[in-house]
């Protein structure tokens, strides 16, 4: 059987850190043995390039060698072994396109690295508990800290570039509701059972913590709750300032069709 590749892309600006480091390095040794019989491995690592421009970059590397998928990790995560496992239980369905690890965000209030839109679809909000712990479930955009991407069903079918960071959204989200105008038919899911965790400072945020941490901030820092709570209305309209800036882009004919 003709093996299959899987482009890894992690990014890195200057420096690694020690426990990503220690984590990835033993992540890569594991899936060589696994996956020895199934799957080729491309570690796309470039040094000293904005995320955007590295998520692009690690995307033209997947589509120039005809890779099966393209997986994102970042350079302050810390992946679970098995990972694979779960991201292609769920990415060889015809309608998925994409699959997310169980991330949060690093600050208060931890909320989780995913995104749904809100009842009107004025704007989109972060996930502060999950529909379901043990099964995956769909999300209207995602962050790229732990994430699978089906080349053939996305990449091969959206306009370049693929990943852009505007003034008011990060490329990974924008690229999510990219997906969703130009191929509606593909679905996104998290999956919870991919516990990662997210490097603060020293510490390390995940599922096991993130109640004690979330206590913590409310005790220690509560004029940074009182803030972070006023702000949450504004940053609901996230989704209509993406398809303002995505108008500017055509606009400007920063989208050409492939």
């Amino acid at each position: 059987m003709e093996k299959k590749t899987i482009v890894i892309g992690i990014n890195s600006l200057t420096s690694a850190m020690f426990p990503a480091y220690t984590n990835h390095m033993q992540l890569m040794y594991k899936l060589g043995r696994q996956y020895k019989d199934k799957f080729e491995f491309v570690l796309c690592n470039p040094p000293r390039m904005s995320i955007d421009r590295m998520r692009n970059m690690a995307a033209e590397v997947a589509l120039q060698i005809n890779a099966a998928y393209l997986v994102f990790i970042d350079d302050d995560v810390i992946v679970p072994f098995n990972f694979l496992d779960n991201f292609l239980e769920s990415i060889i369905k015809d309608e998925v396109g994409i699959v997310c690890g169980n991330v949060q965000i690093r600050g208060y209030p931890f909320d989780y690295m995913m995104f749904r839109w809100d009842e009107k679809k004025t704007g989109l909000f972060t996930l502060k508990e999950l529909p379901s712990k043990n099964e995956p479930f769909t999300v209207d955009a995602v962050g790229f800290s732990c994430v699978i991407i089906d080349v053939e069903k996305v990449l091969r079918k959206v306009f370049k570039p693929f990943f852009i960071t505007t003034a008011n959204m990060t490329e990974d989200v924008t690229f999510c509701l990219r997906v969703q105008n130009e191929l509606p038919n593909v679905k996104m899911l998290c999956d919870p059972r991919v516990i990662c965790g997210h490097i603060l400072w020293p510490e390390i945020i995940s599922e096991f913590n993130r109640d004690i941490y979330t206590e913590y901030y409310e005790k220690h820092y509560p004029e940074e709750v009182a803030a972070y709570r006023n702000k949450e209305k504004q940053e609901r309209d996230r989704g209509k300032q993406y398809y303002e800036s995505l108008r500017s882009f055509e606009e400007c004919g920063a989208l050409s069709e492939t």
